[in-house]
Parts: structure tokens; C-alpha cells; sequence
């Protein structure tokens, strides 16, 4: 379930990171959330076997 709520919060927040249509601290905010996600996705799928989802 982690696993799924980190994507989304890749998915959702990944188009903020260049958007210039927000404002630079929400831009900001959004590239932290992003790298921090990426980060834990990235520990939590090192630790977990492969079972074909997702």
C-alpha cells in the first residue's frame, strides 16, 4: 500500500516541480515531496521481491 500512496504522490506532485504557473515555495515544496518519495520508493522496492504488481 506505501508503495502505491508513493506513486501517486510521484504522479501528482511530479508535473508541480516545473510548473510556472504556481508559485516558486509551492514549486519548492513539491521537488521535496517528489525526491523524498522517489527515495523511500526506491529503499522500500530495493527490500521488497518483485511480484508483478504494480
Amino acid at each position: 500500500m506505501q508503495v502505491l500512496y508513493l506513486r501517486a504522490v510521484i504522479r501528482v506532485y511530479g508535473p508541480w516541480t516545473t510548473s510556472q504557473t504556481i508559485s516558486a515555495d509551492e514549486r519548492a515544496l513539491a521537488v521535496r515531496r517528489v525526491r523524498y518519495a522517489g527515495d523511500l520508493l526506491a529503499d522500500l522496492e530495493a527490500r521488497l521481491p518483485r511480484n508483478g504488481v504494480g
